[in-house]
């Protein structure tokens, strides 16, 4: 991957969830990590 691109972009919005995985608002990428935020994500690894 090319040093100038970026998995995810610090402005995209995510969906906030609770511990029931209700969603309860949005916030961007950084300030979910900023702040720990619960939100839903998806990893995707592949092997060759």
């Amino acid at each position: 991957m090319d040093d100038d691109v970026k998995a995810q972009r610090d402005d995209e919005f995510f969906d906030l969830v609770d511990q029931q995985d209700r969603v309860i608002g949005q916030a961007t990428h950084r300030e979910v990590h900023r702040r720990k935020l619960w939100h839903r994500a998806i990893h995707v690894l592949g092997f060759n």
